[in-house]
């Protein structure tokens, strides 16, 4: 079971997912705890009386599911974060819409930006003057840009078994639109902007950034 649940959770974080799609998963692993739990206490029901379960059975089952509730977020918040860390290496996010032209810089070479492209960590995002460009991290975080602009994923860590979130991004000029995502609402100090007159941290959950003749304008 476990290996299973890694593969689900892996697929779920390299291709991009939606909040339903983890409680779903989330749902899946609870309703197998739970039956697993009544199997092994009562036998596959082979103590309950006639089809009813006994007051003690049923005392027991109501005080359980809380604490099995709990092992379920834990453990898959483990696994999840597991997966995340492993995956980080790959991919921190995607792009998820392009209009014009667009642009990733990776290691010196220049690629088309489509819709699904996997970001990693230090690649540079550029639009042309045409150009627009949406993407989204693995925790959720939302970028757009606008046209002419230029930016770099500078640093990028989203950890929560270890409490390690950090989202750096550098603005080099245009014009970026940003809403935040679970590292912003888990530590809102850890999302910074780096623009050509200085650094900013992240205002809110919506943000607009400008950076026009070497300066930041929020």
């Amino acid at each position: 079971m476990a290996h299973i649940l890694l593969a689900c959770i892996y697929g779920l974080v390299h291709n991009g997912c939606s909040k339903a799609q983890w409680f779903d998963l989330i749902s899946v692993l609870e309703t197998f705890m739970v039956t697993n739990f009544i199997r092994s206490r009562f036998g596959v029901f082979s103590q309950f009386r006639r089809g009813i379960p006994q007051v003690s059975h049923i005392f027991l089952l109501r005080g359980a599911m809380g604490m099995i509730k709990s092992i379920v977020f834990a453990i898959f918040i483990t696994l999840a974060s597991a997966v995340v860390c492993f995956s980080a290496n790959n991919t921190i996010g995607s792009v998820t819409e392009v209009k014009g032209q667009t642009y990733v810089l990776r290691d010196g070479q220049q690629h088309a930006a489509e819709v699904g492209f996997k970001l990693k960590l230090n690649d540079i995002l550029k639009t042309g003057q045409d150009g627009a460009m949406g993407v989204i991290f693995s925790d959720e975080t939302v970028l757009s840009l606008g046209a002419n602009s230029e930016l770099a994923v500078n640093e990028y860590v989203f950890n929560p078994e270890r409490s390690r979130f950090s989202l750096v991004i550098r603005m080099v000029r245009g014009t970026a639109a940003y809403m935040s995502g679970l590292i912003a609402k888990i530590n809102p100090e850890a999302v910074r902007f780096i623009i050509p007159s200085g650094s900013i941290g992240a205002r809110g959950t919506k943000m607009v950034i400008k950076v026009e003749d070497d300066k930041g304008v929020i």
